[in-house]
């Protein structure tokens, strides 16, 4: 689950799920409102990518002594 939640939380009528959200019992409906690149999960996979392209200092500069 996105949220980090270690255990099931509940949750009420009106608020919102995350893709990838597990229902423990019963039923629920739901209203997607987001698709695609304009998800939370989308968003947290570029800024992943954008993190992996990022290189700390000592490491460009570990390169010029090689």
């Amino acid at each position: 689950m996105i949220s980090g939640e270690t255990l099931p939380k509940a949750k009420d009528i009106g608020e919102k799920v995350i893709g990838g959200t597990i229902l423990v019992e019963g039923n629920m409906q739901m209203k997607v409102t987001e698709l695609g690149k304009d998800t939370t999960l989308a968003n947290i996979i570029a800024q992943v990518k954008a993190a992996q392209q990022l290189k700390p200092n000592i490491q460009k500069n570990s390169r010029r002594y090689h």
